[in-house]
């Protein structure tokens, strides 16, 4: 057999319909460029999807034991346990995050590879959106270390930080969702091309 037999079904991953549709056999380089186009993404997805659920462990950790550590600095303060909810949500738009890149990564899996204005809209969109979770991201684990470390002159500097970063990317992310949903419209007679 000179090819690789190119017939989607659940025990083997399927390559794109556009290296597919021409032929059932696929020609060695075109095989190993279809294996790799797919574990690509397929790597993307899996390492999203780690992260969404360390995030998520995470996430309980601060609502049980962490909450717990923090409110011993609501004395110092003289704050009440409902203003640390800021972490608590920065943590769910971290794990919601996580979710939607996750399952970006099958949608630009399945992207026609010759619709080529909006491949490259979404895969910007994607790594513009890849870009705010980290400096959430960041920001978040940030927070829970400077805390740890004695840093709670910090506190108000580190909360607006937190509370800035949260409803900007949960904006970005339905943004990018929209976009998707429509079709990624706006790349049509707009081609990205340079």
């Amino acid at each position: 057999m000179s090819g690789l037999l190119c017939q989607p079904n659940i025990k083997q991953p399927s390559c794109s319909s556009t290296l597919c549709s021409s032929t059932l056999y696929l020609s060695p380089p075109r095989a190993k460029k279809c294996y790799r186009r797919y574990f690509h993404y397929y790597e993307r997805w899996v390492a999203n999807h780690k992260s969404k659920e360390k995030a998520l462990a995470y996430l309980n950790v601060i609502k049980t034991e962490k909450l717990e550590q923090l409110r011993e600095l609501l004395e110092h303060f003289g704050l009440k346990a409902p203003e640390f909810g800021f972490l608590a949500e920065a943590w769910e738009q971290i794990v919601e995050c996580r979710r939607v890149l996750k399952w970006s990564y099958v949608y630009g899996y399945y992207m026609p590879e010759e619709a080529s204005s909006k491949t490259k809209l979404f895969e910007y969109l994607q790594g513009e959106a890849e870009l705010a979770l980290e400096r959430l991201h960041d920001c978040a684990e940030n927070t829970i270390k400077r805390y740890s470390k004695g840093l709670e002159h910090e506190f108000d500097a580190i909360r607006t930080e937190l509370v800035d970063r949260t409803p900007s990317t949960r904006i970005f992310f339905a943004n990018f969702v929209n976009g998707v949903s429509n079709g990624l419209a706006e790349a049509e007679g707009n081609p990205l091309e340079a």
